[in-house]
């Protein structure tokens, strides 16, 4: 009998060293890099695990057959990226085991594109406009937007791919541009003196679309091809008609030195996606004298000011333009009422226990002006901010503090948040002189969505881009970046999303190359070339939260109840080949 007992324990030893050795033991992945246009092989292409931080960990470079190894893998769930050069960077998803070694990966790099638009830019007289803007606009959806403003991303907000300024006959040469359709945006400016000649100060000579007007619906997209040149037609800059008026109080001039840096932001481009310093008019403001900023396109526009020379920011107002001269004045701080907001938070697991202030940081979205409000920590699990302007905001959710919260707090959910008798998530809070504090209770048995995307051969698709939506009454949170949930799958087609607020959704699945979008980089093809930016889909990028975007895709959704601290299974089928459409009508 002691014998047995014996070999048993010498039995369970070995195979708890076993399975330890196979959780400790490092793996490897041996696969190519390709041309996703031609299939080629890519050489000298860098392949490196992704870990969010700056450096390359586990790197290696494709030889001249396009092949790469990675050595020293920590065995989960990881992401691996490849770039090169004239290439789009391209992430993707590996679920490894210890000691394993993975054959046969395969990444798809697309190039970037080398389409060329050109053209000549001239004024009222036929003289050709020197260091005039040239912007390229596509559509996209604007992942912030998307995540914060109630109602959703608008559809196909227009976005900066490329642009360049005319040379001092009024021409352009614009290279590297991916094939798409673009609109095209001109403005003119008289050069400054005091400025430099890259810089557009008022008086401005005009402001068009192409062909030559103001009107988005009576735009031209310009269809760009890889490898092919368009040649524009001229175009003739039209003079300014409005303007808005601003006015500073006496007082408020006082306060800011009587330098006043005035600001008019259309409201689109904050909340909208519109490239913010192609339409954005700033002028200084000379004392004692009203303030002029000439505008051409309708819509809603944000005057800041701005001390001048320390350049921060003081009061603000909406305004909105109509095409005829408009008039505003703005506040003192005096004229302005200011509150204090408080937030405290505990876990609903350990209500004795609140969260260390270290790790989060609460914030406010003011949705109007599309403002964020941090707070500062008073201690453990309070947070303050003692100079808000009275009104309403809606709680966006936690940002990362001092010490990051992605190791602890990551899978974390908002169980409720109130305010008093206010339901904070769908109401908002209210800040006022003597407002009630804001109570939030997190808990850390969020659901789990785990499941296999395939193809309608039934084949497993890797590097397919799952989204998760969530149904009413979950769709009305003001924390959207936890019920709106997007994941990629791993080279087995399979993903998994955690810390999912409980409740019911439906989830869908495309082909990465469906929803591929250039803009989804949050930036233009130059800083893409210069710090390897990682590309989002238009799906990551916010599309899947707009109403508009997902109604064609509904027949292809599966309906999955997500339940406390659980894990819900789900079998999606890939969107088969469903057009986005890419430019507004």
């Amino acid at each position: 009998m002691r014998a047995q007992i014996v070999v048993l324990c010498l039995i369970a030893t070995a195979l708890f060293a076993s399975t330890g050795r196979q959780l400790t033991e490092q793996a490897v992945i041996e696969g190519t890099v390709r041309d996703s246009t031609t299939g080629n092989p890519v050489s000298g292409a860098d392949v490196w695990l992704s870990t969010g931080m700056p450096g390359k960990v586990s790197a290696s470079t494709s030889d001249t057959q396009g092949r790469f190894v990675l050595r020293n893998l920590r065995p989960g769930r990881i992401v691996v990226q490849a770039a090169k050069s004239g290439y789009e960077n391209k992430p993707l998803r590996f679920d490894l085991k210890g000691g394993q070694y993975l054959k046969g990966a395969v990444f798809r790099i697309r190039p970037i594109g080398n389409g060329i638009v050109t053209g000549r830019v001239f004024d009222s007289v036929g003289r050709g406009v020197p260091f005039a803007d040239v912007t390229l606009l596509r559509s996209g959806y604007e992942r912030l937007q998307s995540l914060y403003d109630p109602s959703g991303p608008r559809p196909l907000a227009l976005q900066r791919v490329a642009g360049q300024k005319t040379d001092d006959r009024g021409q352009f040469r614009i290279s590297g541009v991916p094939s798409g359709e673009y609109l095209v945006l001109i403005e003119g400016c008289q050069p400054n003196n005091t400025v430099p000649p890259a810089m557009c100060i008022p008086p401005l000579l005009g402001r068009v679309l192409y062909p030559g007007v103001r009107d988005l619906s009576s735009a031209v997209s310009v269809p760009v091809e890889a490898a092919q040149e368009i040649q524009l037609h001229d175009v003739r800059l039209l003079p300014p008609e409005g303007r808005i008026r601003v006015r500073i109080s006496t007082d408020q001039r006082q306060e800011m030195g009587l330098r006043v840096l005035v600001r008019a932001i259309p409201q689109h481009s904050l909340t909208f996606g519109w490239p913010r310093t192609s339409f954005e008019r700033r002028a200084l403001a000379p004392p004692g004298l009203p303030i002029d900023l000439q505008v051409d396109f309708p819509g809603t526009y944000l005057i800041r000011a701005f001390a001048q020379p320390s350049g921060a920011p003081t009061t603000l107002a909406l305004v909105n333009y109509m095409g005829n001269d408009t008039e505003t004045t703005l506040l003192t701080s005096g004229d302005q009422t200011t509150g204090s907001a408080t937030i405290r938070v505990v876990l609903e697991e350990r209500p004795a226990t609140q969260i260390s202030v270290a790790k989060i940081r609460p914030f406010l979205v003011d949705t109007s002006l599309f403002r964020f409000l941090e707070f500062d920590a008073t201690s453990n699990g309070t947070f303050a901010n003692r100079e808000v302007t009275d009104g309403r905001y809606s709680l966006g959710g936690f940002w990362p503090g001092t010490d990051g919260y992605e190791n602890e707090y990551g899978s974390y959910y908002i169980v409720s948040a109130r305010q008093g008798g206010r339901d904070v998530l769908r109401e908002g809070v209210v800040v006022a002189e003597e407002g009630a504090p804001v109570e939030v209770s997190l808990s850390s048995l969020g659901g789990v969505v785990t499941g296999a995307v395939v193809n309608s051969k039934g084949e497993q698709v890797p590097d397919a881009v799952v989204a998760l939506i969530p149904d009413p009454p979950l769709d009305q949170r003001s924390d959207r970046q936890y019920t709106y949930r997007t994941e990629r799958t791993d080279q087995n087609g399979v993903f998994e999303l955690a810390g999912i607020v409980p409740g019911s959704y439906h989830v869908y699945a495309w082909y990465e190359s469906d929803v591929h979008d250039v803009l989804a980089a949050g930036a233009d093809l130059d800083r893409v070339r210069r710090h390897h930016v990682a590309f989002r889909s238009i799906v990551e990028n916010g599309a899947f939260r707009s109403r508009e975007f997902i109604t064609p895709f509904l027949k292809w959704a599966s309906a999955v109840r997500v339940e406390k601290g659980n894990t819900a299974r789900v079998s999606l089928r890939v969107i088969e080949r469903v057009p986005i459409r890419r430019l507004p009508q």
